[in-house]
């Protein structure tokens, strides 16, 4: 599965339209192999710990480390350089809920119900979303129905704003009552068993009824 290729893009664009985002700052490789100091300073000084550090366009958690000091900061920043010439640092947010919402369509939109997704690993990674059965996916998500219209009416607007078409699903943290939106995937898994589905399944839609949504969809002028 692939996020939208550029979360960097993505995160500004939400932060035009007022979508409320956990704190971060956006940096290039050439910043962080000629001046790492400067990079940490300006982490250290506008985010505090824990971070999370992420390359800026790539998809199942490649490249993510959680990091709870500077030392360990340094060592990601030069570990996600690896995955990507565009970097981001991500605010670490406590007692945080990783919820998911999925949609189909074009000029008519269908949102699914929300599901959380909870695993005993430190995030929701490649590992546990594929291959591990640390990973329980509630749906619907145990929530408050207000919590839940907004998730749904977010996940509208996150998908008018990109100008997408045909599928996405699109992650949200929650903290309290906090909402965060937190990336748009747009080419998620797509199996009887991917959460995209899944979530689409408890709505009554199976697999092949999608496909056939994605085919008309495809057809449209």
């Amino acid at each position: 599965s692939s996020d939208l290729m550029d979360k960097i893009v993505s995160k500004k664009i939400f932060a035009t339209y007022r979508l409320p985002q956990v704190p971060f700052l956006p940096f290039r490789r050439d910043e962080i192999q000629t001046d790492l100091l400067s990079v940490c300073d300006a982490i250290t000084r506008d985010l505090h710990f824990p971070l999370y550090v992420k390359p800026a366009n790539l998809g199942s958690h490649l490249g993510i480390r959680k990091v709870t000091n500077l030392g360990k900061l340094e060592d990601a920043l030069e570990y996600a350089c690896k995955y990507s010439d565009r970097i981001i640092v991500e605010q670490g947010i406590g007692n945080i809920r990783e919820l998911s919402c999925s949609v189909i369509g074009d000029h008519h939109l269908e949102i699914s119900k929300v599901g959380e997704v909870t695993s005993a690993s430190e995030f929701y990674d490649k590992d546990t979303k594929y291959h591990g059965e640390a990973a329980q996916v509630l749906i619907p998500a145990p929530l408050d129905s207000h919590i839940v219209a907004e998730i749904q009416s977010m996940a509208r607007q996150a998908f008018r704003i990109l100008h997408l078409r045909g599928m996405a699903r699109i992650d949200f943290f929650l903290s309290g009552d906090q909402v965060f939106i937190n990336n748009v995937n747009t080419i998620p898994s797509f199996s009887s068993t991917s959460l995209f589905c899944k979530l689409f399944a408890s709505e009554g839609i199976d697999i092949k009824q999608l496909i056939q949504k994605l085919i008309d969809i495809s057809l449209q002028a």
